[in-house]
């Protein structure tokens, strides 16, 4: 595929409806997506990005030749790691929804979005890979992943896991025998607000599911929702950052853990004494969950539409 009289790619495969994997005419990887050509874009060229904005091109297909307005994303970097990631994230954040061509504005608000994921591979990490991989194996089971995905904290500072109005479900892991788990004061006692801690246990082993593996999952779930899947990559991206690799190579078994989880209304919860002297914040213990009374998932479905959308599905299971 080349634009009429200019620059010539080398376009291997349509990943997508108006989507090409191709490499420019200095070999690097590059994407093409069909595009509205409306005149308001610029080009960009970044540390390890450039961006063209849509011209006309012939693209080539077999013994007939058409003609395309397509944009072009072409990677810089000669960190083989953005290399690997370069394409999946330009599929996962171009990939139309709709079978139609992107306008420049579209491609405006999704460019600055791919440009911070790009960068986040380069920052340190900010969460532990099991607790990551518990979070993505409940978005992924969840019986509605779009809401799970809706209601996934951003950051790492926030206080529950899952939030939505005044329902909030904290997420704890565990590779030990029993359920001690380190639990925040202000993560049980929230007023007016609903809160359920969910205790798994995980176990690690080679032939396990990785990490790496539910975020595809969740991506294949995600199918056509552009927003939701940039919101799941930005999350996992600046959760791993440069510990990508190691991070989404960490393997557990899937059903072992779907089969340990279970659920505690946080008045439940064994707390430190109170009240609180005022003076006194960020109060912090360990808890073992062992012998608690639990609910099971049906119990806390029965809650609430959210609840229901929030709890796994075995289907979802594998």
């Amino acid at each position: 595929m080349s634009p009429a009289g200019s620059v010539r790619y080398a376009a291997s495969r349509a990943s997508s409806f108006g989507r090409w994997t191709a490499t420019d005419e200095e070999g690097r990887p590059t994407v093409l997506f069909e595009a509205v050509s409306q005149g308001s874009s610029s080009p960009r060229r970044l540390a390890n990005l450039i961006y063209r904005p849509p011209v006309l091109m012939n693209l080539d297909e077999g013994s007939a030749t058409r003609r395309v307005s397509a944009a072009a994303l072409i990677c810089r970097a000669q960190d083989r790691l953005l290399h690997e990631h370069f394409y999946r994230l330009a599929e996962a954040i171009f990939g139309a929804a709709e079978a139609r061509p992107l306008s420049e504005a579209e491609i405006e608000q999704r460019l600055d979005g791919f440009i911070a994921l790009l960068s986040a591979l380069r920052a340190p990490g900010r969460r532990a890979a099991q607790g990551l991989w518990s979070e993505l194996a409940m978005i992924v089971w969840s019986r509605d992943v779009g809401r799970a995905i809706d209601a996934w904290h951003p950051s790492p500072n926030d206080l529950h896991d899952f939030a939505w109005g005044s329902q909030s479900l904290e997420l704890k892991s565990t590779s030990g025998d029993g359920r001690v788990h380190d639990v925040g004061l202000d993560q049980l006692t929230q007023d007016g607000k609903r809160v359920v801690l969910a205790s798994m246990k995980v176990q690690l082993h080679d032939e396990g599911r990785s990490l790496g593996e539910f975020v595809e999952r969740a991506l294949e779930r995600l199918s056509g929702d552009s927003d939701r899947r940039q919101k799941l990559l930005r999350v996992v991206y600046e959760s791993l950052g440069r510990d990508w690799e190691s991070g989404t190579s960490v393997r557990i078994v899937e059903r072992a853990a779907w089969q340990s989880l279970v659920y505690f209304r946080s008045d439940k919860v064994p707390s430190v004494a109170r009240p609180i002297p005022l003076e006194v914040s960020g109060v912090r213990f360990t808890v073992d969950l062992s012998a608690v009374d639990s609910s099971s998932a049906d119990e806390i479905r029965d809650l609430g539409e959210w609840w229901d959308a929030m709890m796994p599905v075995e289907a979802n299971v594998r």
